[in-house]
C-alpha cells in the first residue's frame, strides 16, 4: 500500500465521501489515458472511466485495509476498455451507406 492509499483509508474511516472525491482526483487522468490507450478515442475513454467510477463508488472494499484502490480501478477500466473498443472501431469507421445508395 503506497502512502496515499494509507491516506485515503485514514480519511474514509471519518468521511467516505471526501475519500472518494481524493481518489478520483488522484486517478482519473491515469485512467482516462488508460482507456485512451485502447480505444483510441478521448470521448469513450471519459466514458468508460465515468461508469468504473460510478462502479467503485457502490464498490464496499474500496477502502478497506487490504484493498488497493488504485490498482483495482486501472484493472476495472482495463476490461470495459477493451470491450467497448472493439465495437467503437465499427462505431468510428466512416459510413459510406448513403454515398453507396445514391450511386446506383
Amino acid at each position: 500500500m503506497n502512502c496515499q492509499d494509507a491516506d485515503l483509508k485514514t480519511l474514509a474511516i471519518s468521511d467516505r465521501a471526501a475519500a472518494f472525491d481524493a481518489l478520483v482526483r488522484q486517478t482519473r487522468p491515469r485512467l482516462v489515458r488508460h482507456a485512451r490507450s485502447i480505444v483510441h478515442d478521448p470521448d469513450l475513454a471519459s466514458d468508460i472511466v465515468q461508469d468504473v467510477l460510478i462502479k467503485a463508488m457502490r464498490e464496499p472494499r474500496l477502502f478497506d485495509a487490504d484493498f488497493r484502490p488504485a490498482a483495482w480501478l486501472y484493472r476495472v477500466t482495463t476490461n470495459p476498455s477493451y470491450a467497448r473498443g472493439e465495437t467503437g472501431l465499427t462505431a468510428n469507421a466512416p459510413d459510406f451507406s448513403e454515398a453507396l445508395a445514391h450511386s446506383s
